[in-house]
């Protein structure tokens, strides 16, 4: 499962998404929310071809904005951004997943949705792997991504600086852990119709990551939360396991 397993209950065994702990930070404004100017479908596609973006995603993009959803940092932001940020984020993995399907590696490494660097050596590694071994095979993609059961705002604990340097990435004070669950599998579908399985978790997996990152409009997705980076709660430090079990 990769860190999307978690990230947005997705990439099986590639490892996925979220944490975050402590620090009484005034959020940092990345960009004041406006109202966004109509344009036409094809105005869009021509925007998003300047990006390397072959192929439209739906925008706006549908998921479920009801996933259970815990607010854990205090007061220390406004519920009500809290709550804009959480379907940002949400809005973020819908796209990561559309374009994982897809077979869309050059959206993954566009930096629409992350830094291009982190993308490529980190966040959406296993995936981009993935998209080049269907597509080398002539095959396509077929997936069940994890079950999202919660998302949780947190504030990224101190101890992921040092992991964020070390992926030539920014750390930002807040994030989100998700708890996700199987079953989920990961799959190429060859041409003569023979399936080769790349990872499956059957019902009683389950797994937990943490992405920072920070809210922004991106002017042609729309509300976004921008991952910069992340881990899963076991591969961290004690303090990031502390994190992840206090939601468990």
């Amino acid at each position: 499962m990769r860190k999307e397993a978690v990230r947005a209950g997705m990439a099986l065994l590639a490892g996925v998404l979220l944490v975050l702990n402590g620090c009484a930070t005034t959020p940092k404004a990345r960009a004041t929310p406006r109202p966004t100017p109509t344009v036409s479908r094809a105005e869009l596609c021509h925007e998003l071809a300047g990006r390397y973006v072959d192929q439209c995603p739906p925008v706006p993009i549908s998921f479920d904005p009801n996933v259970p959803f815990q607010n854990e940092v205090g007061g220390q932001v406004p519920h009500p951004s809290v709550l804009q940020w959480e379907q940002a984020f949400l809005r973020s993995n819908a796209y990561y997943l559309w374009a994982y399907r897809n077979g869309k590696a050059e959206f993954l490494l566009s930096g629409a949705i992350a830094p291009t660097h982190v993308s490529q050596v980190d966040l959406f590694r296993v995936e981009l792997q993935q998209i080049a071994s269907a597509q080398q095979a002539g095959g396509r993609l077929e997936l069940k991504p994890l079950t999202m059961t919660t998302v949780a705002f947190v504030a990224t604990p101190s101890a992921l600086k040092p992991t964020a340097a070390a992926l030539g990435t920014q750390w930002e004070p807040w994030g989100f852990i998700t708890y996700s669950k199987g079953p989920a599998y990961e799959k190429v579908v060859l041409p003569d119709g023979h399936v080769q399985t790349l990872g499956s978790v059957g019902p009683r997996f389950t797994n937990e990551g943490i992405t920072w990152g920070y809210f922004k409009r991106d002017p042609q997705l729309g509300l976004i939360w921008y991952q910069e980076g992340f881990i899963e709660c076991g591969a961290g430090s004690p303090a990031i396991a502390s994190e992840c079990a206090t939601l468990s």
